[in-house]
């Protein structure tokens, strides 16, 4: 998804300094659903869904009427139903959006300086004459063996290990968050909730105009037509529900009528695809 948005934004862009941009700002991504064609109601990122879905039932439709071999038109129709996947590839970010890198690496740093004060007291506690001497001179170590250090020992130094693992695994994530940053030119030290709400906002927009395109099964025929073009539609379909049958008993040729009908009638088949 995030290749052909640069891909069509260099497109747009051709003939300018920006056409051969290697990448975007993620917070442009919002922007395609404000900025408007010449109609001033279709927005980029409906049209660019809507390309993307009638493109794919085009294809999806040539390979069904045809029983030939796998072809470069199945390869396709795959590469959109993975974009079309998007919404669904980035749910995950959902989760992670509710637990900033920031408040993790506080809560690993918080559990290690436990560990690290645990582990102090157990080896003080090793020597347990200097231990019962500062805490219980009462008491004499050689009077009673404790086993405690030994267990608390092994404790501290199995947790630290995991802490040690997850510190390890948290910087990795850390790095990994700044270098994709830094690949949408976004600051690598920045707050990365951010770009998650950038990249969420545009999954919900996309999700918007998929359901619109089904539920009104909007094409880019139907996209491209001009306002004169719709309302000429809508008003001829109109006239020929208003207008009352010829009586059957006229000896008029009926033909001129039926034909103006015709040129009132919207097209139904795609002049793009009706060489298919």
């Amino acid at each position: 998804m995030m290749r052909m948005i640069l891909a069509f934004g260099n497109y747009l862009n051709r003939g300018t300094p920006h056409a051969d941009a290697e990448g975007f700002r993620l917070e442009s991504l919002n922007q395609l659903n404000f900025v408007k064609s010449s109609d001033g109601k279709t927005t980029v990122l409906m049209a660019f869904v809507v390309s993307l879905m009638d493109g794919e039932r085009s294809k999806r439709e040539r390979r069904g009427s045809t029983t030939s071999t796998p072809s470069d038109d199945d390869n396709d129709v795959d590469d959109a139903r993975s974009v079309l996947r998007f919404v669904e590839d980035v749910s995950c970010i959902r989760t992670v959006a509710s637990s900033p890198l920031q408040d993790m690496g506080q809560q690993v740093s918080q559990l290690n300086f436990t560990l690290q004060r645990m582990r102090r007291v157990v080896e003080e506690a090793k020597d347990t004459k200097v231990w019962y001497d500062k805490r219980l001179p009462c008491v004499k170590a050689e009077e009673m063996p404790d086993a405690l250090p030994g267990l608390l020992t092994a404790a501290v130094d199995r947790y630290l290990a995991r802490v040690g693992q997850i510190a390890l695994r948290y910087q990795e994530l850390r790095d990994d968050v700044s270098a994709m940053m830094a690949t949408y030119g976004e600051d690598p030290n920045a707050d990365e909730t951010v770009i998650w709400g950038y990249v969420l906002q545009f999954s919900k927009d996309v999700q918007r105009c998929v359901d619109t395109v089904t539920a009104t099964h909007l094409t880019k025929r139907r996209l491209m037509r001009t306002p004169e073009e719709t309302e000429q539609t809508q008003s001829g379909a109109k006239a020929d529900v208003a207008a009352p049958p010829p009586p059957s008993s006229s000896g008029q040729s009926s033909g001129p009528r039926d034909e103006v009908k015709r040129t009132r009638l919207p097209k139904l088949v795609d002049e793009d695809d009706s060489g298919d």
